[in-house]
């Protein structure tokens, strides 16, 4: 049967931070991107800037997979 434990109090102060810390790394993440398209738009029609994301991701990503396999 469970039984409920309580933590400690050091590791549920941890918490908090942990979550600041994913949000941060998240709109880090997602901030450049949008910005990027953002800026793209006042030069290039939308549809091109989001070709050229899409592009730029797809390349990254087959980067990473290419040098992850490597290893």
């Amino acid at each position: 049967m469970f039984t409920w434990r309580q933590e400690p109090t050091s590791r549920r102060r941890s918490c908090p931070e942990a979550l600041a810390g994913l949000f941060l790394i998240s709109y880090v993440g997602l901030s450049p991107p949008a910005i990027g398209v953002g800026i793209a738009t006042r030069f290039v029609p939308a549809t091109t800037a989001m070709g050229w994301l899409t592009g730029v991701l797809v390349v990254l990503l087959a980067a990473f997979a290419v040098l992850s396999r490597r290893r």
